[in-house]
């Protein structure tokens, strides 16, 4: 009598990003009996959508070495999984401001980025955009990922082992198994972006916003770099995510539900909202005199991030695995594909 082996069970919480990506992976094994547990009533409502959606290569990152080495690395290995998701830009710009709030200099951004082996070119700004206030300015590789599309794209892979609307509240622990739901699981991915069921010291909570706009024009994306300046990123057609890193944050804290409070509070105050545009507006105009005259405002993305609190900037994910338990802090979209990668070792 052959003897028929039974799939190991793993259950995955939270179909953002790196959710979406490790179940997509795992269900293409077909050695696993797979479900994909989501809180909202769709997948992608969260972070994964409510963000500039930038493919990093390791630019935006000169403080921290960590982030640079798994952007670059997970950038190449994104695009052999997806490339179809994403978009070229054709002007994508990194400028250092000549301000004395920047937290480096133009020279040394570069050393830091030729240590790393990133492509990119020299580019006068002025000249070819009018954008003043720079001591420096570079143009780059990264590209667009276009979240829509990537929604529908997993929303039809995922199919069958999406379970949307479940607000996973507790796992209790069954000798070495797991119990959700009156079902047991031999694995949990937690890919939940506030860690629900964990705690790490470092990490904290804010509420952001970003705010969309509509060009009359083409132009490049835009990132000041490294202090209280901006990014002007492409979004859809002919529109445009800004976000700020002074006026875009609304105050850390270790206590989600206190930051969910906030993001409430903040959703029902468009003055608030206004108030914060208005002060995005005025600094961008110093580096781009013509924007609010290009510009028209069109809405406002409102979400929580979920951040590794330390002075680096450190944005790189991180993995841990303890008893079939794996938790998946989160880093940049870039990052998933080292993610999976580490996962299906251990599973292995």
């Amino acid at each position: 009598m052959e003897l028929i082996k039974l799939k190991k069970k793993i259950a995955i919480i939270g179909a953002g990003w790196f959710g979406c990506h490790i179940a997509h992976q795992l269900k293409k094994l077909n050695k696993f009996d797979i479900k994909l547990y989501e809180k909202e009533k769709d997948i992608f409502l969260g972070a994964s959508s409510n963000n500039q959606n930038r493919l990093h290569l390791g630019f935006h990152y000169p403080r921290s070495k960590e982030t640079r080495l798994q952007s670059k690395n997970g950038f190449d290995k994104f695009l052999k999984h997806y490339s179809f998701l994403t978009k070229k830009i054709k002007y994508n710009i990194y400028g250092i401001s000549d301000s004395p709030e920047t937290f480096l200099d133009y020279d040394t951004f570069l050393q830091i980025m030729k240590s790393e082996k990133l492509k990119f070119k020299e580019i006068d700004s002025y000249k070819k955009f009018k954008i003043l206030g720079l001591s420096g300015s570079i143009l780059t590789n990264e590209r667009l990922v276009d979240d829509y599309k990537s929604k529908l794209f997993f929303k039809r892979k995922l199919k069958n082992i999406i379970k949307t609307k479940k607000n996973i509240k507790s796992i209790k622990k069954i000798n070495r198994r797991y119990l959700i739901e009156d079902k047991l699981y031999d694995y949990i991915i937690n890919c939940t972006y506030f860690q629900e069921f964990v705690k790490h010291k470092d990490i904290k909570f804010e509420v952001t916003s970003s705010i969309i706009y509509k060009a009359k024009n083409n132009f490049p994306a835009l990132t000041i770099m490294d202090g209280p300046f901006f990014t002007i990123y492409p979004y859809r057609k002919n529109l445009y995510n800004i976000y700020s890193v002074e006026h875009s944050r609304f105050g850390l804290n270790k206590d989600i539900k206190k930051v969910r409070q906030k993001m409430n509070n903040v959703i029902n105050n468009p003055s608030f909202l206004h108030g914060k545009r208005k002060k995005i507006e005025k600094i961008i105009s110093k580096y781009y005199p013509l924007f609010q005259k290009e510009f028209k405002f069109k809405k406002y993305l409102v979400t929580i991030r979920t951040i590794n609190n330390t002075k680096f900037a450190d944005r790189s994910f991180k993995i841990f695995f303890k008893d079939g338990f794996i938790n998946v802090f989160s880093g940049k979209i870039d990052h998933i594909t080292n993610a999976s990668d580490r996962i299906l070792k251990y599973l292995k």
